[in-house]
């Protein structure tokens, strides 16, 4: 197929792999489509269909990915995969519908099990089925929903869709659950069952409310969304999520209709908890931050499994930081040395540290923790990754300490650093294994290439030293030895090395780093049972590596039993339900 990029008004099909019908009312059906770089997807109402031409023709629609700073996060090509939906003349399969909006007849093909004539037809007509609307003045407060179940309520990807900032995500400001002007209020021990859009949506000022031992499943959209405004937060104005809690969520399944989606998602919002929840089989990420505005969250005890789905790019846990020192030039420009400098006062926006600590991740591809296009002042601490390991791009203040990553898809990757960036490596493990590494394609970058490297660096700082500090790390391979790779920044006439240099462990420590670790075997105590502490004789505790426990993520024991999946935390077969 030939696509129109940028903002794309329609596109051209290939008449030999469409459908030979000719549809009456195209303008009737909405197309499902994939943004280029599968970062998310896309859906129009079809406005026309040129039969001789070979076009589709795009009308009200397309607002579902954020595209402040570029035309890219719209852009659909070959490779953008579709389906178009409420044809009435492809109506031919068991379980399909069409519904003719003008006559107000809904056609169904059912299967040859079922009865209609005792059937139960279930049409949704509400977005909306809870909404809290106060102020900071007059704020609702001390509410609590407890043991409902919310289900079935309308789409809403072609609603009207806001970029909160200015990463790539975009979302709908609404939800089955909606919440605006809140001071302590509690959803508990609720079930959204298949509702069409986000499930929870805090808009604005919310002051220490509260979801928590909820169940959520197949939403169309998000699960729990903490989303505030930065355009009204000047003078009194605090429209703004703020010590508000995601806290002990089974939350699997969603994404129905949109892909760049979050199991709980964050955007100016200050000091949120996201605390011992299980997030599972998502499109996308589990957690998302899309921004540095303000810090001080905290995501803590949590379980991410089987993430990433059906998008590219990125990792369970996803953090942005497109603040107002990001840098356009020095992130996604040609890259020459001229370009490299210091990420600024990153602070000014990231005011507080976010602790990422005690996660359980476990994946077979992307990044296990995943810090893009700035993210800033993190501490990101104690986490076991399986399968998955950890990206930083451009940014600053940074601590990565005595984490676990265990046979990664993608070596632990430094990736467009900032001069100064105040980074630090130390005191983690990483067991790479040359047979699970996978090619990961950052946009134009190639992050792996399964050699076996311990450590990945792409464009790293031109003048001052790559990071702060790497040091105090147990680092082991199958291939024998240690092996970093870094692939430099073009020399002025643009060439540079694509596969990059490799170092030996001498080269690298000659160069400043890792120059108390070791390469060596961790010693796991039994890694085949999910204990990945490591023994009393490892060569780890020596640098400094503290053990940590490997049972207190996920669901607690006070867990509505009702909502229990038969899937809940298993890690390498391990069941840590308590």
């Amino acid at each position: 197929m030939l696509f129109s990029g940028g903002a794309p008004r329609g596109i051209a099909y290939d008449p030999a792999t469409f459908t030979a019908k000719r549809w009456a009312k195209p303008h009737e059906s909405v197309i499902h489509i994939f943004q280029s770089h599968y970062w998310g997807n896309l859906q129009w109402q079809l406005k026309d269909v040129d039969w001789v031409h070979h076009r589709l023709w795009f009308g009200h629609g397309g607002q579902q990915m954020g595209a402040k700073w570029a035309v890219t996060p719209c852009d659909v090509d070959h490779r953008s995969r579709l389906f178009i939906e409420n044809v009435f003349e492809e109506l031919d399969a068991p379980g399909e519908w069409y519904f003719d909006c003008q006559a107000g007849v809904l056609y169904f093909m059912p299967p040859q099990d079922l009865d209609l004539e005792t059937a139960v037809v279930e049409v949704p007509e509400l977005q909306q089925l809870v909404r809290f609307t106060g102020s900071a003045d007059e704020p609702v407060q001390h509410v609590t929903w407890d043991g409902f179940r919310f289900a079935l309520t309308t789409s809403t990807f072609l609603e009207p869709y806001a970029v909160p900032s200015l990463s790539d995500w975009a979302i709908h400001r609404g939800g089955t659950f909606f919440l605006e002007g809140t001071r302590d209020c509690t959803i508990r021990d609720c079930f959204f069952d298949a509702v069409g859009g986000n499930a929870v949506f805090m808009n604005g000022y919310n002051r220490a409310s509260t979801v928590t031992g909820c169940r959520v499943t197949e939403t169309g959209d998000s699960a729990i969304c903490f989303v505030g405004s930065l355009e009204t937060t000047v003078g009194t104005q605090r429209n703004f999520p703020y010590q508000c809690h995601a806290t002990n969520n089974l939350i699997h399944d969603c994404g129905a209709f949109g892909k760049q989606i979050a199991g709980v998602y964050i955007s100016r919002a200050k000091r949120i908890s996201v605390t011992h929840n299980e997030i599972f089989r998502m499109p996308r990420a589990a957690v998302c931050i899309g921004d540095g505005t303000w810090g001080g969250h905290r995501v803590e005890y949590n379980v991410f499994r089987d993430t990433c789905r059906e998008t590219g790019d990125h990792g369970p846990f996803n953090a942005w930081g497109r603040d107002k020192y990001w840098c356009l030039v020095q992130s996604h420009m040609p890259h020459d040395p001229s370009r490299s400098h210091d990420a600024g006062n990153v602070c000014l926006d990231a005011m507080e540290p976010v602790s990422v600590r005690y996660n359980f991740c476990q994946e077979n591809a992307g990044w296990g923790i995943d810090m893009d296009d700035g993210a800033s002042n993190y501490v990101i601490s104690h986490n076991l990754c399986l399968g998955v390991s950890i990206k930083l791009r451009e940014g600053a203040y940074r601590t990565i300490e005595n984490n676990i990553f265990v046979h990664p898809a993608n070596s632990p990757c430094f990736h467009v650093g900032n001069e100064d960036n105040h980074d630090r490596y130390v005191r983690n493990i990483c067991v790479m294994r040359t047979g699970a590494m996978k090619v990961e394609d950052d946009l134009n970058f190639e992050m792996g290439h399964g050699f076996g490297e311990l450590y990945t660096l792409i464009f790293p700082p031109a003048r001052g030293p790559w990071l702060a500090e790497i040091d105090d790390n147990c680092l082991y391979s199958d291939l024998g030895q240690f092996v970093a790779r870094v692939r430099p920044r073009p020399d002025p006439e643009g060439q540079t090395v694509e596969e990059g240099m490799k170092y030996s462990l001498d080269e690298w420590r000659a160069i400043g780093f890792d120059r108390r670790s070791v390469f060596a075997d961790p010693l796991f105590v039994d890694p085949e049972r999910g204990d990945y502490r490591v023994r009393p004789e490892s060569p780890a505790l020596a640098l400094g590596f503290e053990n940590f426990p490997m049972d207190l993520w996920g669901l607690t024991a006070d867990f509505p039993a009702r909502w229990r999946s038969p899937s809940t935390i298993s890690v390498d077969g391990a069941n840590n339900e308590r």
